[in-house]
This record gives C-alpha cells, structure tokens and sequence, in this order.
C-alpha cells in the first residue's frame, strides 16, 4: 500500500504527474485517495482521475473526515435537497479547525445520511477501504450508545448489495474499549512508540 492523500480529489495540483507516477509505481492500495476534509467528495472529478489509472486491481480508500465546512454546498438526491452541514456538528465544535467549520458527530441524523450517501457513492465506483479518521470526535467509544454498529451494517449491506469486498478502519488513537475496536477492520494511530522507546 502507498499512502496517496487525495489522489482522486486532485489534491497537489498536478494530476496528470500523480497518475503517472501511480501508473509506473508497484502500489497495489492507494491509501486515502479520496478525501473529505473540510469539502465534500467530487466523484466525477474522482471518476475522471481513475479511469487515467491503466494499472490492473487497483484498490482505493476513502478517508471519512472529522472536519467539515459549515458552508459547503452539496446536493443530496435522495431527498432532493441540500445538505445541511451546519445540522452535522457535534456539541461545541464551531469554528474548530477555522471559521466555519466544525467537527461532524454520527449522533446528528444529517451527518448519518450524508456518511451512508457518500460511502454507497464511493462503492458504487469501486472504493473499496473506508477511515474514520480520529473517531472518537466522529462517535461515542461507548459501545451501548454509538452509532458505529448501524453505519457499518448499512455499508456492508451496500458492500454486498454490489458483490463489493469492503474494509473499513477508523483513527482510534487512545481508545482501548475492545467490543468498539473490534467493530473495524483496521485501526489507525490506536499503537505508537513512547518517548522511552517502549511500545503502547
């Protein structure tokens, strides 16, 4: 795996070198690809990026972010409107990462459907990895009243609905309740080395 920070979100500026550089390069996974932070997905731009790609079984992953805009604009078909990013922030987060932005908690249904409609979106172009990017300001760890179970079984239905094979990992820092940890395929940042070189 690489780790490609907005390859498909046309992050760097320079697309037409970034293709080539994942055409000639031996990356089987291309780690968080398509990026949410502080903007929603562009997934014709990231269509338009993929199919430049001309190396065979390439797998891409998704970073669900824990900073979005307030302001952003962003149609959601399904009711026929737009989402509304400000309905999306978890208690006490305005302006966290800058003016007008937040950090979104699954608590809020708004950000529920805009997770479901954006990771259904991804699958159905062939993304296959999903991060929760640092959970713990996304969700509760607290196993009883999180909502992780439910977001996972609707992208798992969705996954198997498009005979897709799917993971799904999140950022988990300090976070050591095992019935959660357990709930993802991968983590991230949950294991690191202190300043005594010893392992945590």
């Amino acid at each position: 795996g690489c780790v490609a920070d907005g390859f498909l979100s046309g992050y760097g500026g320079d697309t037409n070198s970034s293709v080539a550089l994942i055409n000639r390069s031996q990356c089987y996974y291309l780690h968080r690809a398509l990026e949410t932070w502080l903007r929603p997905p562009d997934f014709k731009q990231a269509r338009d990026i993929m199919e430049q790609v001309t190396k065979p079984n390439t797998v891409y992953g998704m970073f669900i972010a824990e900073a979005i805009s307030t302001n952003a604009h962003y149609f959601y078909p399904d009711e026929k409107r737009e989402f509304d990013f400000s309905a999306m922030c978890r208690t006490g987060s305005k302006n966290y990462w800058g003016e007008r932005t937040c950090k979104p908690s699954l608590e809020r249904e708004e950000y529920r459907k805009y997770v479901q409609y954006i990771t259904e979106e991804a699958m159905n172009m062939g993304i296959q990895s999903f991060l929760f990017g640092q959970v713990f300001y996304q969700d509760s760890s607290d196993i009883a009243v999180s909502w992780m179970p439910e977001m996972i079984r609707h992208m798992r239905e969705h996954a198997q609905y498009l005979g897709l094979k799917i993971v799904i990992g999140a950022q988990t820092n300090d976070i050591e309740e095992e019935s959660y940890l357990r709930l993802f395929d991968y983590i991230e940042g949950g294991v690191g080395l202190k300043s005594d070189g010893s392992v945590e």
